[in-house]
């Protein structure tokens, strides 16, 4: 492989590191795996690409065309993910990683619209978590208590990745049961139809709109001509020579026409911008359509494994389901304190090399909390019942409204979670 091109297997990022002790001052619920199987009592834990670390693997291998004809690097990645490297997947995957390079090629230089579409690699990490496996062994995760008072938001942000952690492992123990396997399934399959459908519309609205625009230039146009010939009427019983007399006709056609031309180019110039968007949408409806047909290659993996992990379940799929319900809307106030206490920090930007000090670190720790709290969300959102996720969106909205401040990362990470999760569920 070129020297020039990143590989997927680098250690350019950072792996997921075992969660730090609690503080001996805090009260700790221990939260250990119910499965009880005998045979993994001994195997080493086998930790899994974290869904940041896969979002960005997945953006070099849109942007890397070397890495997706590279098979076996794309099975290195998937299987780091913990995802089923079976070549249909591999190759829906690397169709949907095409799809999105060329909407991310369509839109570089335009920084607002370059970040939205890249932030579309969501979709395909939210596609992949259908079927990702579980780890050889799960480690014991602690859920500390919030107490009152005033302490470092270190201990604050440890607490938050433990309750993240623990509802991680009960969503992983919803995707083994037939109910909550489905039902994320249809409720993905179902967003990304309305998706593809709402950008059909859009296309053919803008197509509509553009045409108008064009008639709006049609008629400018034949108003010049009909200006331009009066003045060649005017000017032809005159003895001027032939190119003198086609100068005054130009010169008198366009002073005479200053408005008309100004609605001709202010036309045109919102038609091209119209024909830009429509074919931007138009890339959008490719690119969802892809992670359609890498859904539908995993639905069939999915039934394949249906059975097996059926039977290895000790508790029934409601129960499962109503306890990763239950608990996380008895810890969402907890989560929403922890979130209070780290909102509102805002970073100045540092030039020139420096020596890194603790605001450094914290700065690092509080970006490295916004990028694996919106993962969780986004990635996991269609695992969750509907009625979590409503009383999500208005817990962390008023957590915003009330601490948050322009620049904070936790902050925005916060607000592109509300916006995303509200537009998810107005499709259910």
């Amino acid at each position: 492989m070129s020297t020039g091109i990143p590989s997927l297997s680098s250690g350019t990022m950072e792996s997921a590191a075992p969660l730090p002790p609690a503080s001996a001052d805090h009260e700790v619920i221990v939260i250990s795996d119910d499965e009880g199987e005998s045979s993994s009592e001994d195997a080493p834990w086998i930790p899994l690409l974290p869904w940041p670390d896969v979002a960005e693997k997945l953006l070099l291998l849109a942007k890397h065309r070397e890495l997706r004809v590279d098979q076996q690097a794309v099975a290195a990645l998937l299987q780091d993910a913990g995802l089923p490297a079976s070549a249909d997947v591999n190759r829906a995957l690397r169709l949907a990683c095409e799809k999105l390079v060329d909407l991310l090629a369509f839109s570089r230089g335009h920084d607002r619209r370059y970040q939205a579409n890249k932030d579309l690699v969501w979709v395909l990490c939210e596609v992949l978590s259908l079927v990702r496996r579980r780890s050889s062994r799960q480690r014991a995760t602690e859920q500390v208590k919030m107490e009152p008072g005033v302490r470092g938001q270190q201990a604050v942000l440890r607490e938050l990745r433990q309750m993240m952690e623990k509802w991680r492992l009960m969503v992983e123990e919803c995707s083994r049961t037939n109910i909550g396997r489905e039902r994320a399934l249809n409720d993905t399959i179902a967003h990304l139809e309305i998706i593809i459908e709402a950008c059909s519309e859009e296309v053919g609205q803008l197509q509509e709109d553009k045409q108008e625009y064009e008639f709006v230039m049609d008629t400018a146009a034949e108003e010049w001509a009909k200006v331009m010939e009066c003045c060649r009427s005017r000017l032809e019983p005159e003895c001027i020579e032939e190119t003198e007399r086609t100068w005054r006709i130009f010169d008198e056609t366009f002073r005479l026409t200053a408005d008309v031309q100004k609605h001709f180019e202010g036309s045109k110039r919102s038609r091209n911008a119209l024909v830009r968007q429509a074919q931007e949408a138009d890339l959008r409806r490719v690119f969802f359509r892809a992670a359609q047909t890498l859904t539908f290659t995993i639905a069939q993996l999915m039934d394949c494994r249906a059975q097996e992990q059926q039977q290895q379940m000790t508790r029934t799929p409601e129960e499962l389901l109503n306890s990763l319900g239950s608990d996380m809307l008895i810890y969402l106030n907890t989560f929403c304190e922890g979130l209070r206490t780290v909102c509102g920090n805002v970073f100045e930007e540092r030039r020139g090399i420096a020596a890194a000090s603790p605001e450094d670190e914290h700065q690092r720790e509080l970006l490295s909390f916004s990028k694996n709290f919106e993962a969780f969300w986004l990635v996991h959102r269609n695992w969750l019942p509907p009625a979590v996720l409503d009383m999500t969106i208005k817990r962390f909205e008023t957590v915003t409204e009330d601490n948050g401040r322009p620049g904070c990362p936790v902050t925005a990470a916060v607000a592109r979670v509300c916006a995303n999760l509200r537009s998810g569920l107005s499709l259910q």
